[in-house]
Formats: C-alpha cells, sequence, structure tokens
C-alpha cells in the first residue's frame, strides 16, 4: 500500500513566524518547523511579502518545501523556481497612482526584484518599515517597469476604500497602518497551486491577520496566532498562543503533528 500523503502546512510570516519585537523566527518554532519536516509534512511561506523579503529573520534557516508569495502572485518551488506569476494590469497601475495623488497618500512598488518609493516617506512609512524591520526605500519612478503589488500608506481606520473600487486588484489592509494592492488573487488561490504541485489534498495554515482569512476559512485546520485579529480568530479551526509565547509550537503539540 502507498504511504498516505501528509497534509502540507503555510505559515505567514509578519505576526506568525515573526513576532513584532524580535522580527526573527525563535529557536522553539525553528525546532518544531525541522521536526514538521522530519516527520514528512511539506513547509511552505504563504505571505504578502516577496522573495527578497524572506530571506531574513531566520527564515532561510528552513529548507521550505514552496513558497506563497506576495498573496499568491507569485509561487516557487522549493529550490526557488518559478512555477507561476501574475503582475497589476498597467491600467491599475495607473488607478492607484492616481487616487494616491489625489488623496495625497505615499505608496511603495514591488517589482520581481525591486521595492522602491514613489514619494517622499511620511510618519505612516517610517511606523510600516520599523514594524517590518525593513530600512527606507529609496524613491523611483513607475517608468517601464512591471509590479507585482503596490502599498499605500495610510491609517487602518481609513478603510482604504477608493482603492477597493479599482476592478482587477485586491486590497489587503495591513495590521498596522498600510493596505497591500495586489493582482485579484489570494493567498488561499495560491495554496490551491502549490498544493497542486505538492500532489496534497488538505492543508494546514498558521495566520494573524485578515489577508489570512480565505486561507484560514479552507484549511484542514486553520490556526490563528493569539495576537490575530479577531475576526480570524472567530474563522480559525483554533486560537494557539501569541507568537511571542511560542504560538506555533504550541499549536504543533496540541494537534500531535510534533513530538
Amino acid at each position: 500500500m502507498a504511504e498516505q500523503v501528509k497534509e502540507a502546512i503555510f505559515f505567514d510570516v509578519d505576526g506568525t513566524l515573526f513576532d513584532e519585537t524580535t522580527h526573527q523566527v525563535s529557536d522553539l518554532t525553528i525546532a518544531a518547523l525541522k521536526q514538521l519536516q522530519n516527520k514528512g509534512y511539506r513547509i511552505a511561506l504563504a505571505t504578502g511579502r516577496g522573495l527578497s523579503l524572506v530571506q531574513g529573520g531566520r527564515l532561510n534557516e528552513i529548507q521550505w518545501d514552496g513558497y506563497v508569495l506576495n498573496n499568491g502572485q507569485i509561487i516557487l518551488d522549493q529550490n526557488q523556481h518559478c512555477l507561476y506569476e501574475e503582475y497589476l494590469s498597467e491600467k491599475a497601475v495607473a488607478q492607484i497612482a492616481e487616487i494616491a495623488r489625489k488623496e495625497g497618500l505615499v505608496t511603495s512598488w514591488e517589482t520581481k526584484d525591486d521595492w522602491f518609493l514613489l514619494d517622499e516617506p511620511n510618519e505612516y512609512v517610517k511606523e510600516v518599515h520599523d514594524f517590518l524591520n525593513e530600512g527606507m526605500l529609496e524613491i523611483k519612478s513607475l517608468e517601464g517597469k512591471k509590479f507585482l503589488m503596490a502599498m499605500v500608506y495610510a491609517p487602518k481606520e481609513s478603510g482604504f476604500e477608493a482603492f477597493k473600487k479599482i476592478e482587477d486588484i485586491a486590497v489587503f489592509p495591513g495590521v498596522v497602518s498600510y493596505a497591500d494592492l495586489c493582482a485579484k488573487t489570494s493567498k488561499y488561490q495560491g495554496i490551491l497551486k502549490m498544493m497542486e504541485y505538492f500532489q496534497c489534498r488538505e492543508y494546514i495554515a498558521f495566520g494573524d491577520g485578515n489577508n489570512d482569512l480565505e486561507m484560514i476559512e479552507h484549511a484542514k485546520i486553520g490556526i490563528c496566532m493569539g495576537n490575530g485579529t479577531e475576526e480570524l480568530k472567530k474563522a480559525a479551526s483554533y486560537v494557539t498562543k501569541s507568537n511571542q509565547e511560542e504560538g506555533i509550537y504550541d499549536a504543533c503539540r496540541h494537534f500531535k503533528l510534533i513530538d
């Protein structure tokens, strides 16, 4: 009889693998991830970050089996070879830039190999990049480039309503003062492509923010970190401890995924 294929396990990064204080993956989480792989689980990232932004914080101590990046727009295999990619349309890029200009909002833009500001940074940019533990970006123009996503910097309570009216983008508000503006896909849609590559039928997911909702709702086991949003906690199968209290290790032990 063929050995049963185990579920794949997908992990958000900010607020899940990383905590807001150290911006690192803890020793206990590293140990749990390695034990999951040793037990035959495939483990993958599912994040709004691009490839260049998942190299630090000890993430590169793990040989990930796959990457769902940019909220599902880039799918990479274990060797970081591209399985799928999707970019913002030229029309969407123009609409985002025009709305930001009219509303006086700062934006940053991500290509496959670059990330830059279109405008001078303000207090919201500094808050977000402190939260992400990323240095300040250079200021460049949009000309002659293809974009995976944009980021708009504004208080969460602003709602980003004008951007939500753009037909062919998805808006994912962050846990601090920003929203990701992506092609109309999601982490869940990216996970489906990754699952096809893995030849798995079911998956387990860890997340903390509302851009994790769809992937948590469709998971066999959807796990929300203790520091997660109230909406995600309601959607989850299980609410674990916070990322500063070894929540990933706690949940893996709770579901007997590791010893």
